[in-house]
């Protein structure tokens, strides 16, 4: 599994569990090429916390795939 860009408000201890959802100032953006070779990988991963004001999550350049099972730009919005 591969993943090119990442960004998390969220802290998880050492089993993978949530232990604090911090507020989310910050977007993502990709203005780049991103290749995904492999199988299994995500281009651009995004997990904001609380959000507080205008935040986006954009691409605005390439991202292509040659592998299996790949995804362009994963969101999810973190709970505790």
């Amino acid at each position: 599994f591969f993943t090119a860009i990442y960004y998390s408000d969220v802290e998880k201890d050492s089993a993978g569990n949530i232990t604090a959802v911090k507020n989310t100032t910050t977007g993502l953006k990709n203005a780049g090429t991103i290749v995904l070779n492999g199988d299994d990988s995500v281009g651009l991963t995004y997990e904001p916390g609380n959000i507080s004001g205008t935040v986006t999550f954009e691409n605005t350049a390439d991202i292509t795939s040659s592998g299996d099972k790949n995804v362009g730009m994963f969101a999810k919005r973190a709970k505790m």
